[in-house]
């Protein structure tokens, strides 16, 4: 399913398509990659855990700012509000 999400998510984000949706996927994707990070023994993976977190703020600023003027969103459904 991450797999699944990321390359999709990913593309469609690339090509501003579902915009939104898109990014919403990565977001919840990078909050338990997250939690995984966190609740790793691992010490390399559990101090490197912000670096998912950062993804997931990203990806949660897209779902807040929607598409641009330039994406296919935009152009499929007129720009967004």
């Amino acid at each position: 399913m991450s797999m699944f999400a990321e390359f999709f998510g990913a593309l469609l984000l690339l090509v501003g398509l579902f915009t939104r949706w898109a990014a919403l996927l990565l977001a919840f994707n990078m909050l338990v990659a997250t939690a995984v990070h966190l609740r790793s023994k691992d010490a390399a993976m559990k101090s490197s855990w912000w670096k998912a977190a950062e993804d997931g703020v990203v990806f949660l600023a897209f779902v807040l700012i929607g598409p641009g003027r330039i994406s296919l969103d935009a152009l499929l459904w007129g720009p967004h509000p």
